[in-house]
């Protein structure tokens, strides 16, 4: 399977298990120094392959590219191992916001 039809199946199943709504998160996949991530506003329910954002990691992220495309280049650049940026708005993390509560990551 290509990495781009494995990037929508994904965006898909964070909707269709709760940790997204239809057009919340986004994600992204690098190959190589490619990147292809999903647009701004993409809608889970509809996204195809086509619709992907296509960047290069020594470049900034194209137009159209997710508003938290920046987050997702840093993150590729700072680990040339990660291969998949998903970001979700999982019930749990949804939860601690709305208390009003800071959210912080564990430290790898």
């Amino acid at each position: 399977m290509d990495v781009r039809d494995e990037l929508v199946q994904t965006y898909r199943w964070l909707r269709q298990y709760g940790l997204n709504d239809s057009h919340s998160g986004n994600a992204s996949v690098r190959a190589g120094e490619d990147i292809w991530i999903t647009p701004t506003g993409a809608c889970a329910d509809t996204l195809e392959v086509d619709d992907l954002i296509h960047g290069k990691l020594d470049q900034l992220p194209p137009a159209g590219a997710s508003l938290d495309g920046a987050l997702h280049w840093l993150s590729y650049r700072r680990n040339p191992a990660a291969r998949a940026v998903l970001h979700s708005h999982g019930p749990h993390s949804l939860a601690v916001t709305w208390a009003g509560e800071d959210f912080l990551p564990p430290r790898l």
